[in-house]
């Protein structure tokens, strides 16, 4: 058991938000940002990556962090597994065969929650997302739960998936992954 949990979902979906919330005072679990520590390594920040030009430098890149991601378990990292529609199968297990997570928690939220999430973070400068329609998120979150339940499948490791949204507790999935965390930490 590799003690690696990854948490995904589009951006502006919550992960963080989530993950501040489900690991606060349970120790001896690691905590990453897969796009900060791709920033750090290109010289980017994690809103810029899509403008970085070399992909072989990408690709090198993307490898190393994740062969230092695995180095750093027990951890909870938070990632765009699945980027795009367009994104396979194949360029998926590419880099999560490297790290090969045990969990992969997968958060959705309602498109238009998430383009008020992503709006607000961008007015206050927090960050410089690309903001999408509600049909491309949508298209996105599902494409996404698609390729990581069949990367799962092919890794042989299990997925949560939690859903984001006003009208669920928030408690209530703070539990959910609170307790995957405690079983992590103490495996």
């Amino acid at each position: 058991m590799s003690r690696l949990v990854t948490v995904t979902g589009v951006t502006g979906v919550g992960k963080d938000y989530l993950l501040d919330k489900s690991l606060a005072g349970i120790e001896r679990i690691n905590r990453r940002n897969f796009g900060d520590e791709l920033g750090r390594q290109l010289q980017t920040d994690k809103d810029g990556l899509a403008s970085v030009d070399s992909a072989p430098d990408v690709r090198q890149a993307v490898a190393s962090v994740a062969l230092r991601m695995k180095e750093l378990t027990p951890l909870f990292l938070s990632s765009h597994v699945v980027r795009s529609s367009s994104d396979t199968l194949q360029s998926v297990l590419d880099v999560e065969g490297l790290m090969l997570p045990d969990w992969y928690v997968v958060i959705t939220a309602p498109p238009e929650i998430i383009i008020e999430r992503v709006q607000k973070r961008n007015m206050q400068g927090a960050r410089k997302s690309v903001m999408k329609s509600v049909d491309e998120i949508d298209d996105i979150q599902q494409h996404q739960l698609s390729i990581v339940q069949q990367v799962a499948h092919e890794l042989n490791c299990d997925v949560l998936t939690v859903v984001n949204a006003p009208e669920v507790d928030t408690n209530s999935n703070v539990e959910t992954i609170r307790q995957l965390a405690t079983r992590v930490a103490v495996e």
